[in-house]
């Protein structure tokens, strides 16, 4: 889910033209890894974080890959945590602070809730934990330290800084979590569950805590993009033909497209993922990109959606069809993506894969009104550069 530069001037029509010719590449991890969350550095880089089960052991160790801007190569580090098995959850969108947890003396469960940060030199951080059950655990990180997650064995809503430590944040629920923020620190998703088991999808902004909009005010918000603009999730309803509980991917779209002071709940419209056929899809949608590309979990496998797109597609297919990649086991969840002004990043479950791709459709970014003529002469460029190839 993850990081949107604003683009002007010149630049605009520069990563347009690199955006059209980009190489989509796929870095294989290997067996025995998951990754959970992915960014892209200004320099090309790619970091992506997960975890490592250790073969000789039933230890988890939390894991950072640094990938090489053209894909040949990556890096991978072992995150230190404060004991035990670690994981690491969540990448801000600058790359300075990753998130998770880890096990530390006197910690249950899970763990603690951790945060490294330091660069090179990761250092580990917890974030506390509850008084009644000795667990916290950490989902995502602002680019200025904010991180959020829930303690109390997932019954308070958090979030921690260095500065400020933790805060629980406002709910009215006995039980719930955050599990992302905006890239500014300012807006937090998370849900919250009623005692008989019944969850809300929660925002927290300038209004404290509010409700997102469902038919039945019952889902899950699993993402909010960088810049805000889409939350991601689901919310569930009941099939009387089946007697089944419907889980109803769904995303949540800033009704004007633009994010101000003060932004609340209301200011989003709810939408439903459709299949080809125009029937609600079935799945969690768990990140969002900030271009709208909603990306997630179903009984089928991992799916891809755009509002440019007919329809929901699975994300096997769709990597297939428009760049000729085939994943060596197939694609059971993307855990987050990330649009980097030329392409989408993605964390993906199967074994471990990392995909960079550039956008084709919709989701390019618009320019300033004032960039256009600069960007149809970079296009024309671009169309007489091909031609010369071509002849």
């Amino acid at each position: 889910m993850k990081g949107f530069k604003f683009i002007s001037s010149l630049s605009a029509v520069l990563i347009f033209a690199i955006a059209a010719e980009a190489t989509p590449f796929l870095v294989d991890f290997g067996g025995n890894v998951e990754v959970r969350g992915v960014t892209r550095l200004d320099d090309g880089r790619a970091m992506v974080v997960g975890y490592r089960d250790v073969p000789t052991s039933e230890l988890r160790t939390a894991t950072l890959f640094t990938v090489a801007a053209d894909g040949t190569s990556f890096i991978e580090t072992t995150l230190v945590g404060l004991g035990g098995n670690s994981f690491a959850a969540g990448i801000s969108a600058n790359g300075e602070y990753i998130v998770g947890f880890s096990q530390s003396p006197g910690s249950v469960g899970l763990g603690e809730g951790t945060v490294w940060s330091g660069g090179s030199n990761w250092r580990a951080q917890g974030v506390g934990v509850g008084t009644l059950f000795a667990s916290s655990v950490v989902s995502d990180a602002a680019s200025t330290g904010l991180a959020v997650g829930d303690s109390e064995g997932s019954r308070q809503a958090i979030t921690w800084s260095e500065a400020e430590g933790q805060t629980i944040l406002e709910s009215n629920f006995g039980v719930g979590g955050a599990s992302s923020v905006t890239d500014d620190g300012k807006y937090i998703v998370g849900f919250g569950a009623s005692t008989q088991g019944v969850s809300s999808p929660l925002f927290w902004g300038s209004d404290g805590m509010e409700v997102l909009q469902t038919p039945n005010g019952n889902g899950v918000a699993r993402d909010i993009s960088d810049n805000g603009l889409y939350i991601s999730g689901f919310d569930n309803s009941f099939d009387f033909n089946t007697f089944q509980t419907l889980t109803n991917a769904a995303i949540w779209i800033d009704s004007d497209l633009s994010i101000g002071d003060g932004h609340s709940a209301s200011d989003y419209e709810l939408t439903y993922l459709r299949d080809l056929d125009g029937e609600i899809f079935q799945g969690e949608v768990l990140a969002v990109s900030d271009n709208g590309y909603a990306v997630g979990q179903s009984e089928d496998g991992a799916f891809i959606w755009h509002d440019s797109f007919e329809g929901v597609r699975l994300f096997d297919e769709w990597l297939l069809t428009e760049f000729g990649i085939v994943l060596p086991t197939a694609a059971l969840a993307i855990n987050d993506v990330f649009f980097d002004g030329a392409n989408l990043n993605f964390a993906i479950k199967g074994s471990a894969y990392f995909v960079s791709a550039p956008v084709v459709g919709g989701g390019t970014e618009v320019p300033e009104p004032t960039t256009s003529i600069l960007l149809l002469a970079g296009l024309g460029a671009l169309a007489r550069r091909r031609s010369l190839r071509a002849s």
